[in-house]
């Protein structure tokens, strides 16, 4: 069965979400179409948690309004693991999941972090159930410091 977007009905996006000061991530065994648009959007150093999840939440929308498909979600993390961080990463997730196949937490160093985003990953996994997204949780080197020069980004 062939997806949508290879019959020409909407065109794929991978969508690339940055906490502030999280590096920029690259696709680790995703795979896309090579007609794949990249939509970033980094959160402000001002910026909250939750703002940020709004955001996402409103460059979502905008996508399903002009036909775009996510086909990637990566969600490249910071270190912070304070209450207002864990929530509003996991409400980026989700609306993440939303729209996409599966989605791909990343980049936090410190062992702290890694153990709440494996456990985050848990959690969304136990929510979506069998026949719903993947979530899935990289670390390591498959990281850049910052996103390549022919990339997009959303200013949603």
């Amino acid at each position: 069965m062939e997806s949508a977007w290879s019959l020409g009905m909407e065109e794929p996006v991978i969508v690339v979400v940055l906490e502030h000061q999280a590096p920029w991530p690259e696709l680790q065994g995703e795979t896309a179409p090579p007609s794949a648009s990249v939509q970033a959007i980094e959160q402000r150093a001002d910026e909250t948690p939750e703002e940020l999840a709004r955001r996402v939440e409103r460059l979502l929308d905008q996508m399903q309004r002009q036909h775009l498909s996510a086909v990637i979600a990566l969600l490249a993390c910071n270190d912070r693991v304070d209450a207002s961080v864990l929530k509003g990463r996991a409400s980026v997730a989700r609306h993440l999941l939303a729209v996409a196949p599966s989605c791909t937490l990343s980049a936090a160093k410190t062992c702290h972090a890694r153990a709440q985003l494996v456990s985050l990953a848990q959690q969304l996994n136990e929510h979506w159930g069998d026949e719903a997204p993947r979530v899935n949780v990289s670390f390591g080197r498959a990281v850049k410091t910052e996103p390549p020069p022919s990339r997009s980004s959303a200013a949603a």
